[in-house]
């Protein structure tokens, strides 16, 4: 005789499980929104290095 196979559950909050699920969630999330933040400082810094090289360039092209 086979063994009837559980029916999958949704994830219950008050389960462990669903628990450890929504935790990984949050925190999924989060790193997503700290990536984001990340990127957003590093085009910043892209921007300004460009500002001060071309300012850099305006200076020794007018010793010139």
């Amino acid at each position: 005789m086979r063994k009837k196979r559980k029916t999958p559950q949704t994830p219950d909050p008050d389960n462990e499980t669903g628990k450890v699920m929504k935790t990984v969630t949050d925190q999924g999330e989060r790193i997503a929104s700290v990536m984001e933040k990340v990127q957003e400082a590093q085009t910043k810094e892209m921007d300004m290095m460009t500002k001060f090289m071309g300012a850099m360039l305006e200076i020794l092209n007018k010793d010139n």
